[in-house]
């Protein structure tokens, strides 16, 4: 875990970086638009969602998830806690960030069916499908090694 707020804002970008890049390449491929943009369109798409990523996860869910976490991890053992936070975020993220992704497709290309709540539903099904195990299993064990050995690196040429 960091230790200082300034250490807990840099793992935050550095963990939504890695998780924005993954899920923005994979609702592109989900939704058949991998080949159908521009470069220019790309970028600008994701700069436009990482900085909304960005904000959602530093102003709303990081809050609220490190106060469920800290109220329902077990005691005890570090891990305990990393793992509620963890589940926290990811749901809270996939939650906004559907929701952000159902009303720009929305407002781009007209609404498609007549059940709004549908359509959610399963943009947040497909979202969470991905970003669970990615975030479990690969994303934050691999920022978090990457963090640590970074920060140790930084602390050792300090000294």
């Amino acid at each position: 875990m960091p230790m200082t707020k300034k250490e807990d804002r840099q793992f935050g970008v550095l963990m939504c970086f890695c998780m924005f890049s993954v899920m923005f390449l994979y609702n592109l491929f989900v939704n058949g638009l991998l080949g159908h943009m521009t470069w220019i369109e790309g970028v600008l798409t994701y700069v436009i969602g990482f900085v909304i990523a960005l904000l959602i996860e530093m102003c709303i869910v990081e809050p609220l998830a490190k106060k469920a976490a800290f109220r329902f991890a077990p005691k005890g053992k570090k891990i305990y806690f990393i793992l509620t936070l963890s589940i926290c975020i990811i749901f809270g993220m996939v939650c906004l960030m559907s929701l952000c992704g159902y009303l720009v497709q929305s407002f781009s290309t007209g609404f498609q069916t007549q059940s709004i709540l549908s359509d959610y539903f399963s943009i947040f099904g497909q979202n969470v499908i991905m970003a669970l195990p990615l975030q479990l299993l690969i994303m934050g064990p691999l920022v978090r090694y990457v963090f640590f050995k970074w920060m140790k690196s930084k602390q050792t040429a300090a000294i």
